[in-house]
């Protein structure tokens, strides 16, 4: 990780279903090196107040489950490096959970932008993978779309 290279991975717009649990997006580091989570966001598009909040779910997983590739950013366009770290979307078989990194409760009219501590960088090892999880409420559905920035 030398952190010359900023990336973002985004998610289109996913439509969550009532009572499920969804990847909405997974980072893959290089197999020579690894990577720093530097910022997620997650939206939602409700319109109602009384809606149920989701629970997000930051999170190591292993293998891709059943997924499409993704495409990455660079979010400084003079970073000359070539970009090696890959994402995953669209997700129709869930990977392997392993660690269960950080969890929060969004109501679906919020959105959440989380990151980590200053003097605690969250650091996903060489070919690792990192994840967005939701589990909607058994009650509702809505569409959610959002985010992983990376330093690589």
């Amino acid at each position: 990780m030398s952190g010359d290279i900023s990336l973002s991975a985004r998610f289109p717009a996913v439509n969550v279903a009532t009572g499920a649990i969804l990847t909405l997006i997974q980072v893959v580091a290089p197999s020579a090196s690894r990577i720093v989570v530097k910022q997620i966001g997650v939206t939602f598009n409700s319109d109602s107040n009384t809606d149920e909040p989701y629970q997000i779910q930051l999170l190591r997983q292993s293998g891709a489950g059943t997924s499409s590739a993704g495409s990455l950013y660079k979010t400084n366009t003079d970073d000359s490096a070539a970009q090696q770290t890959t994402s995953r979307i669209a997700f129709t078989a869930e990977p392997t959970a392993q660690d269960i990194l950080n969890n929060w409760y969004v109501h679906p009219q919020a959105n959440l932008i989380w990151e980590p501590p200053f003097d605690t960088p969250l650091i996903v090892a060489a070919s690792g993978r990192i994840g967005i999880r939701i589990l909607t409420p058994v009650v509702q559905a809505n569409s959610s779309t959002g985010y992983i920035i990376i330093g690589e």
